[in-house]
């Protein structure tokens, strides 16, 4: 699976500081030091946004958010940051979700 979407910049959800989180949250520690000298553009973000989304997406059905907070409640610091983005992606499913997640809208 690949990532084919790709964020306009009035799409784009997370500051430069929430790229760098989640970048670090989605790839292993041996590639922190790369992200931290990263030049976060809007493409960079999202790359970011749409990788966030992709795996919350193929997640779903193990109730991916639930299992992320719970996995990573021990570090502090690492649980408030990558919560408040869980969370902000949430608030903005409302007005984006349709274009995030296609298959989920409902149709009768």
């Amino acid at each position: 699976m690949g990532i084919t979407k790709s964020y306009s910049a009035d799409e784009l959800i997370y500051s430069k500081e929430e790229t760098i989180i989640i970048l670090k949250f989605i790839f292993q520690p041996v590639h922190h030091p790369l992200i931290n000298e990263l030049s976060i553009s809007n493409t960079v973000r999202s790359f970011a946004q749409a990788l966030l989304v992709e795996a919350v997406d193929a997640s779903y059905a193990m109730g991916f958010i639930d299992i992320l907070i719970k996995a990573i409640m021990p570090t502090k610091i690492r649980s408030t940051s990558i919560s408040a983005i869980l969370k902000k992606l949430g608030k903005n499913l409302q007005n984006i979700g349709s274009n995030m997640f296609p298959q989920a809208i409902y149709t009768n």
